[in-house]
């Protein structure tokens, strides 16, 4: 799911032209996604001990490791609560975006063509499509 915060987030960096608010959302939701992996991997040590792990370390390691990414995660929401609500938001709109294109596997025809239109649509913004595409889409634009 870490692709559509991101997505959303990459989206917004569009239309701010502050960058070190851009920097803090960003720094900001990989700390709050690295947090949430290193708390399943320890939940995951704590609950089923005994699964098969092809690398085993030291268990102080990604203790340590938890605590950093809870400082990184809790300290910015201390000093610039506002500022990171905005950023929690705009990760939590990845939510419905998941349901809806991700989980829904049984989407209607008109859901599907939207979907495809806005992927489409995306990719020409950010100029991420392939170079024969992108040739297409500049035809029909002028």
């Amino acid at each position: 799911m870490g692709h559509v915060p991101t997505g959303m987030m990459t989206l917004f960096m569009l239309i701010t032209s502050d960058v070190y608010v851009l920097i803090n959302y960003t720094s900001f939701s990989e700390s709050l996604f690295i947090l949430c992996s290193i708390a399943a991997l320890l939940w995951l040590r704590y609950k089923r001990a005994d699964i098969h792990r092809p690398i085993k370390v030291w268990i102080g390691f990604p203790i340590l490791f938890f605590v950093i990414c809870l400082f990184l995660v809790l300290f910015p929401v201390y000093s610039n609560p506002v500022e990171l609500g905005i950023a929690i938001a705009i990760i939590l709109t990845g939510v419905p975006v998941y349901y809806i294109g991700i989980y829904w596997q049984n989407k209607p025809k008109t859901v599907l063509s939207l979907i495809d239109n806005m992927t489409y649509g995306c990719q020409l913004l950010c100029f991420g499509l392939p170079e024969e595409m992108e040739d297409r889409a500049v035809s029909l634009h002028h």
